[in-house]
């Protein structure tokens, strides 16, 4: 299958209140354009920075060092 055809959905179970991640696969007659989005390398840096920022702050990892989320807080991460 090509990999542009496919995709994933969140699904809940209509038994019990459980979300999950369903795998799709769309029909190639759908398919009328495509859009690539191109981004500066740096922004995707910034963008992890923040997703640690998150996990650290919300408790999920316990290994993350809370940093101040600003140019301090970044360069400190960078090392």
């Amino acid at each position: 299958q090509r990999a542009c055809l496919t995709g994933r959905v969140l699904s809940s179970s209509s038994s019990s209140n459980e979300t999950f991640l369903e795998e799709v696969r769309y029909s190639p007659r759908l398919v009328a354009k495509a859009v690539h989005l191109f981004r500066h390398p740096l922004d995707n840096v910034v963008s992890r920075f923040h997703l640690a920022l998150k996990q650290a702050g919300g408790g999920g990892r316990k290994d993350l060092v809370v940093l101040p989320n600003n140019v301090t807080g970044f360069q400190e991460w960078c090392r």
